[in-house]
């Protein structure tokens, strides 16, 4: 079985990747970043 993508809430998001990555073989990509915040205005 492959799963492309799954959505929860965690308290601590890189303990849960970290979880993911060493128990259940999971790739994680490059992460999310918020242009908005990062350069003040958006896009």
């Amino acid at each position: 079985m492959i799963i492309e993508h799954i959505a929860m809430y965690v308290n601590d998001l890189d303990a849960a990747k970290d979880f993911f990555v060493k128990y259940l073989d999971g790739k994680p990509n490059d992460g999310y970043h918020n242009f908005c915040r990062k350069q003040g205005a958006c896009r």
